[in-house]
């Protein structure tokens, strides 16, 4: 009996709030790893309680209000999941290697791939952009996807 090989899927999820020309970058970096990339948008109540993903080529997008572990295991089984994080230098790296502890706290055989981005993006954050927003919307425009 032949074993049926299950689609390698990024699945990278973040708040996006803005989506922004760093993360887009790191979704197409994900995208040379995995057979499939989905953009996932979760609710994070600190930053809205609204999910506003933009169409995204190339990518299908989604939005959850679970924990992410509940949103891997929704995918498990029709795919070999492993969670997409993109990370920008140190601060970075501190934050999702405690957020990677956390969470395989609660899914141990939870695969994640920490990305680094172009070193260009590394001065653009969500918040510098909603920050920007308030005192000049165009400025803030060419960094949003």
């Amino acid at each position: 009996m032949k074993l049926r090989k299950l689609l390698k899927l990024g699945l990278y999820v973040g708040s996006f709030k803005p989506m922004h020309i760093g993360h887009l970058d790191i979704a197409r970096r994900a995208g040379l790893i995995f057979d499939k990339v989905i953009i996932a948008q979760g609710v994070n109540s600190t930053k809205s309680d609204e999910c506003d993903l933009p169409f995204i080529s190339g990518f299908e997008t989604c939005n959850y209000s679970s924990l992410t572990t509940n949103l891997v295991a929704k995918f498990k089984g029709r795919y070999d999941v492993t969670l997409v994080r993109g990370i920008r230098g140190g601060y970075d790296l501190d934050y999702e290697t405690n957020q990677q502890r956390a969470w395989q706290d609660i899914m141990p055989d939870l695969q994640i791939v920490m990305i680094r981005g172009d070193a260009k993006y590394d001065h653009i954050s969500s918040t510098m952009i909603r920050e920007l927003q308030k005192f000049d919307p165009v400025a803030a425009a060419k960094y949003i996807v």
